[in-house]
């Protein structure tokens, strides 16, 4: 009996090691959109689209490494407790990646010369509540530090959201450029998308901690 409980932990801990992985992956993703965004200004076209697409390639290594978690839930004689929250946090974390890439890619197909304050704010608070969800899911092995994680990742993703609002009524209220409006909700968007994407993250993760206490 005890070999068998032996053989679970195994399993289960080499899922953990990839989702740890997985969250290092986004929050590599998400480091090189925020420094993407600081030095946009004074970046050539060709070298935004160049860094760009390396965003974008960073985060499909997040999505390769989601597949491999998926197949081996699937076809693992030995299936972790937390299958089903095991395969959506890296659902999650695939898709936050992706979002980075996403986000980048859109600032040069849109053609955005200017990077406003808020997409400045809003590229630093995705990568600050990134980093605290790549915290937490790293915590799964001790899951009594996940609670103060994920109340981290909550208080940064309700300041994101006062942000997110401040911009989208200043975008309102003084441009006038329909095309510009289009283009720069577009961004807030996918920044805020991946803030919430954390803050789903969380929820999962203290539903994990939950059945351990």
């Amino acid at each position: 009996m005890r070999k068998i409980i032996s053989f679970i932990l195994s399993k289960e801990k080499k899922f953990l090691e990839m989702l740890s992985s997985q969250s290092e992956i986004a929050l590599e993703a998400s480091k090189m959109l925020k420094d993407f965004v600081d030095e946009y200004p004074g970046l050539q076209r060709s070298e935004r689209k160049s860094r760009a697409h390396s965003i974008k390639k960073t985060g499909l290594r997040a999505d390769e490494l989601k597949r491999s978690i998926a197949l081996q839930l699937e076809s693992s004689y030995a299936v972790p407790a937390n299958k089903e929250h095991i395969a959506r946090i890296a659902a999650l974390l695939g898709e936050i990646s992706d979002l980075a890439g996403r986000t980048a890619l859109m600032l040069v197909i849109l053609s955005i010369e200017r990077i406003d304050g808020y997409a400045a704010k809003m590229a630093g608070m995705a990568h600050s509540i990134i980093e605290e969800t790549s915290k937490g899911v790293k915590s799964l092995g001790k899951p009594k530090n996940i609670k103060e994680h994920c109340e981290r990742i909550y208080g940064l993703g309700a300041e994101a959201g006062e942000i997110y609002n401040e911009a989208l009524s200043e975008l309102f209220h003084f441009y006038k450029n329909s095309i510009d409006i289009i283009k720069y909700r577009e961004i807030y968007r996918l920044l805020k998308a991946a803030v919430d994407k954390c803050s789903e993250t969380a929820e999962i993760l203290e539903l994990i901690a939950a059945r351990h206490f």
